[in-house]
């Protein structure tokens, strides 16, 4: 007679590996979401490159676009050291046959820190997927280390026309970021 072979000990372990692995393949992680961008009008996500340079030299910044829920603006803040380079700014939406050209509008706190505000009235920009890439370029123009950050928030004409963002009173949360450093 052959003997049997326990295999509980070994399905038990099995099962314990793939738990602390992330689960069952279709079984949710549990404990809910931690996307930073959970209840924004889009999913933001921010890189830039190249990540140091010197003084003159430009940064590409590329904003990845997903999930577009309707009209929104976007809030680039920034080290006064980077300047926006004009006509720079280029909306690739997916789907669309060539880029669109958003108007940013610059924004001084009085401080180190200033803003780029983008509005995005037509959500039809971003194709029928809802996503896209904006890209535009920053100059450097003084040393520093710090960070570009971006939010996304609904866009509501009666508080915000293009022109009356209050760089002192921002409303700003930090979906994403960067670190950038220009040396001298």
């Amino acid at each position: 007679m052959v003997p049997m072979l326990n295999f509980r000990p070994v399905f038990i372990l099995l099962l314990a590996g793939l738990f602390a692995c992330g689960g069952l393949p279709g079984l949710g992680g549990g404990g809910g979401s931690s996307d930073v961008n959970d209840g924004n009008p889009a999913d933001v996500r921010l890189e830039a490159s190249p990540r140091m340079v010197d003084s003159g030299d430009i940064i590409t910044v590329e904003v990845k676009i997903s999930d577009v829920q309707g009209e929104f603006v976007l809030k680039i803040k920034h080290n006064e050291g980077l300047s926006y380079v004009p006509d720079s700014m280029l909306l690739f939406g997916e789907g669309n046959p060539g880029p669109n050209i958003p108007t940013p509008n610059d924004f001084s706190s009085g401080t180190e820190v200033r803003y780029l505000v983008v509005p995005f009235y037509v959500p039809a920009h971003f194709g029928k997927h809802r996503k896209g890439t904006l890209t535009f370029n920053f100059q450097a123009e003084a040393s520093l280390s710090d960070k570009i950050e971006i939010d996304a928030d609904e866009f509501d004409k009666t508080t915000y026309n293009g022109t009356n963002f209050d760089p002192l009173n921002p409303k700003f949360s930090t979906l994403d970021e960067v670190s950038i450093r220009v040396k001298e």
